[in-house]
């Protein structure tokens, strides 16, 4: 049967068993940036999981949460190298560049059982990407007046009451769009990044090669 496994997990013996798995992939900068603002910034839903932001602030404790431009090289570092307790993060303990390379080497051997999609796509046009997806699947007789219905309904603007761009750092729906990075990244930032996810950034197709650095200046 057809399954969206949840991405906090990596592939085991069981999935053998599923027909079709979503592989969904997000650019790991603009990951850093949402990740940054949900792990350290007190948000509407930060109450279902404060153990969560109160690790964080613990082992990061900078001056200004809100000041991400400073905070962030730190905190690029800190996720691409923090092992945390398992009360803490009780799914996969690895990294952007780990958890990616763990599902691509899958994909390899499993291509037929997974589905690739990147939220990019999911977010420029839903309705034609699901489609696509739904193809895939050998899903018959597409209700395109129903899908519609879905994809208004969940999307970002009609559940924040917010147009795509709009920021509001203390939404756990926070600025729905992607491309983000490019305005909270500085120089250290970067570099740091492409340190631990450069490579991964050209395997993923994001980049050809580590000259996007070169915007930003020292």
């Amino acid at each position: 049967s057809e399954s969206i496994l949840h991405g906090h997990y990596l592939p085991g013996k069981s999935f053998k068993n599923i027909k079709n798995i979503f592989f969904l992939v997000r650019d790991g900068r603009d990951v850093m940036i949402s990740y940054y603002y949900h792990s350290l910034m007190f948000h509407d839903r930060s109450k279902f999981n404060p153990k969560n932001i109160r690790y964080f602030r613990n082992k990061l404790q900078f001056k200004d949460y809100e000041d991400i431009h400073t905070n962030l090289p730190a905190f690029i570092e800190f996720v691409f190298t923090d092992r945390p307790p398992r009360y803490i993060k009780f799914f996969h303990e690895g990294n952007w560049t780990n958890f990616n390379n763990i599902w691509l080497e899958y994909s390899e051997q499993n291509n037929e059982q997974l589905i690739f999609t990147r939220y990019e796509a999911l977010l420029e046009d839903t309705t034609q990407e699901l489609v696509r997806l739904l193809n895939k699947m050998n899903c018959p007789g597409i209700d395109m007046t129903r899908l519609g219905n879905i994809v208004n309904e969940l999307s970002f603007q009609n559940q924040s009451k917010r147009k795509p761009g709009e920021e509001n750092i203390n939404s756990f729906l926070r600025k729905g769009i992607a491309g983000d990075w490019k305005n909270k990244f500085t120089k250290e930032s970067a570099d740091i990044f492409d340190y631990y996810g450069g490579d991964m950034l050209i395997k993923l197709g994001y980049e050809k090669n580590s000259s996007w650095k070169d915007q930003f200046q020292k």
